[in-house]
């Protein structure tokens, strides 16, 4: 192991200033969900625990993507660990910030015109996937990556970018209000699967290299026995399996409810005892 990590202390390795910037932000839902909180959101109803424990799973996972060991191998050392972080922001955290918030929480923003016109555009369908599919291949290109690497505030502007464009490209998927209403089933099954598309070109362009193409990683330590090249390709392998691995889990949820309301709206089929006719089972 480097010498550079060897030398850090527990309070390094954890980042724990990192965790405590998003405790604002739990407490703040756990308060608005609380009955003290709930007197003042019109509309307002008790939130199942399940939704309460996925915003705190969230802003665990948030805590995870930005700071703790991940971060500290991210930063300095592994590529992989850098398209892990970008992962568990994007396919995990978002899509469980959406789930977590109850509708009636939102209608303040939506009430408002400025919010409430920002986020009914930015989580159009179109937009939604478009926002977050040009943020994700800027953020794969070599030139763009060194930039942020090298500098702590444009790394963590790309890093909101990716949260912020990922929510919207889930909002279709998972949305919690009828206000911004979910896609159909059937469609929403379309709009994964159109949405996988332009994820595949930067993920294979990174992972088919011959040759590494991040100039940030030529000086930085080697862990693991992985070599530049190595590295590459497997933070582009990994990405790109449990991306899509995310975007299956939704598409079949999607197909399942699309089954289930198929098999509800058919028609029973009966068949009819011996003399008895269309006519007397309508009549009855």
């Amino acid at each position: 192991m480097p010498e550079s990590l060897i030398r850090l202390s527990l309070v390094q390795w954890l980042e724990p200033y990192v965790f405590l910037s998003l405790l604002p932000f739990a407490a703040a839902y756990l308060w608005a969900v609380s009955p003290a909180g709930r007197r003042h959101f019109k509309g307002s109803g008790p939130v199942p625990r399940w939704q309460v424990w996925t915003f705190l799973g969230a802003i665990f996972v948030i805590y995870l993507g930005f700071g703790g060991p991940l971060d500290v191998l991210a930063d300095g050392y592994l590529f992989t660990a850098h398209m892990l972080q970008h992962t568990l922001e994007t396919m995990v955290a978002a899509p469980l910030l959406v789930v977590s918030l109850p509708s009636w929480l939102l209608d303040p923003v939506l009430d408002n015109r400025l919010s409430g016109a920002l986020l009914r555009f930015f989580t159009k369908p179109v937009v939604g996937a478009t926002f977050f599919a040009v943020v994700f291949a800027v953020s794969l290109w070599p030139p763009v990556y060194d930039l942020y690497e090298q500098s702590e505030g444009l790394h963590f502007l790309m890093h909101g970018l990716l949260l912020v464009s990922s929510v919207a490209m889930w909002w279709p998927v998972w949305s919690p209000t009828e206000r911004l209403p979910r896609l159909k089933p059937l469609v929403r099954c379309l709009y994964i699967f159109l949405d996988t598309l332009p994820m595949i070109v930067p993920l294979a362009m990174v992972m088919l290299q011959t040759q590494p193409i991040y100039p940030y990683y030529d000086h930085t330590p080697r862990l693991f026995g992985l070599t530049q090249l190595g590295d590459q390709q497997l933070g582009a392998a990994v990405m790109f399996t449990l991306m899509h691995t995310a975007y299956i889990i939704a598409f079949l949820v999607a197909f399942f409810q699309w089954s289930r309301s198929e098999r509800s709206t058919k028609p029973e089929l009966r068949v009819l005892r011996p003399g008895e006719t269309i006519g007397r089972d309508v009549a009855r």
